[in-house]
C-alpha cells in the first residue's frame, strides 16, 4: 500500500486524491505518506479536510499537512500555523517562517525580528532576515544595521545581502556597509558588503539624504494609549491561543476573529514606531 500511495504522488495521478484524503484521515501507519502523496499531486481540495489534524503528534505526518497548507495557500489555516514561531523545535520554527512568508503576515513582525536576534540556529537567523524584508521592506533597516555588527559572520552577510537587495542609500545603510568593509574579519562578509556599496553606488559622502518614513496614522484612543502594551500583549496570547480551535466548522468565525486580532495590533504596534 505505501509503495502505491507514494507512486500517486511520484506520478502526480490527481484523480486518486479522494483516496488519499480517506487514507490521511484513516489509516494509522499510512497517513503522512499519504499527505506527502496529496502534497505532490497538488491537491489544494485536501488542505480544508485535513487541517483539524493540524496538531497530530506524528511528526511526519504534521510536516507534510504544513506543507499542504502552504503549497495549498490555505490561509485559513494561518492561525493554526502561526504558533511554530514558537516551538522548541529548531526546523519547526522555520516551518512557521515559511508560513508567515507565504501568507505574509504581518502581524508576526515582532516575533521573526526577535528570530533574527537571538534564535539559537543561525540558519533559521539568517532566513528570518530574508522573511523580514520580504514583509516590512525599508522599515527593516535599522534591524539589518544592528545586525550588520552581529557575532554571527552568516547573519552579518544576510544583513549586506538584504540591505543591498533594498535599494535604499541611506547614511545608516552607507556607514553600516563601508564599517564592514573596514573591520569585518570574514572575506565573504568584506566581499558582499563591498558589492552592495558598489552596486547602490553610495559612499559615506553621498548619502546625505535618508529615506522620509512613511507618516503613521493612529487610530489608537488617547485613554488607552498608556495600556497600549499590556492590550497589545492580551491580543497577541489570544491570537496564539486560536490555534486550539481546530473544528473546521467554526474555522472561518476563527479567521474573521484573527483578522480582528490582527488589524488590533497593527495599529498598536504603529505607536511604538
Amino acid at each position: 500500500m505505501g509503495v502505491l500511495i507514494e507512486a500517486c504522488g511520484r506520478f502526480k495521478i490527481a484523480e486518486a486524491a479522494p483516496y488519499l484524503i480517506e487514507i490521511a484521515q484513516n489509516r494509522v501507519g499510512l497517513r503522512g505518506k499519504a499527505v506527502g502523496a496529496l502534497v505532490e499531486c497538488g491537491a489544494s481540495e485536501a488542505a480544508p479536510i485535513l487541517i483539524k489534524m493540524i496538531n497530530d503528534p506524528s511528526l511526519t505526518l504534521r510536516q507534510n499537512l504544513i506543507q499542504l497548507m502552504v503549497k495549498s495557500n490555505y490561509r485559513d489555516a494561518l492561525p493554526l500555523l502561526r504558533p511554530l514561531l514558537f516551538e522548541q523545535a529548531s526546523h519547526s520554527r522555520r516551518m512557521g517562517l515559511t508560513v508567515v512568508d507565504t501568507f505574509v503576515d504581518t502581524v508576526s513582525v515582532p516575533v521573526v525580528k526577535e528570530i533574527c536576534l537571538s534564535d539559537s540556529n543561525p540558519y533559521n537567523r539568517i532566513y528570518a532576515v530574508q522573511v523580514l524584508v520580504r514583509l516590512i521592506g525599508t522599515q527593516a533597516i535599522p534591524l539589518l544595521v544592528q545586525l550588520s555588527t552581529d557575532t554571527n559572520s552568516g547573519v552579518r552577510k544576510a544583513a549586506a545581502e538584504e540591505m543591498e537587495k533594498l535599494g535604499a542609500a541611506t547614511p545608516e545603510v552607507a556607514s553600516a556597509l563601508s564599517a564592514m568593509i573596514q573591520s569585518d574579519g570574514d572575506v565573504e562578509v568584506v566581499e558582499v558588503a563591498t558589492r552592495a556599496l558598489s552596486r547602490l553606488n553610495i559612499t559615506l559622502q553621498d548619502a546625505a539624504l535618508a529615506v522620509p518614513q512613511q507618516r503613521i496614522v493612529s487610530l489608537v484612543p488617547d485613554e488607552i494609549r498608556g495600556k497600549a502594551g499590556q492590550i497589545l500583549q492580551d491580543l497577541n496570547q489570544w491570537q496564539i491561543g486560536l490555534s486550539a480551535f481546530t473544528d473546521p466548522d467554526t474555522l472561518n468565525e476563527v479567521n474573521e476573529i484573527d483578522r480582528a486580532l490582527t488589524t488590533l495590533q497593527r495599529h498598536l504596534q504603529n505607536l511604538e514606531k
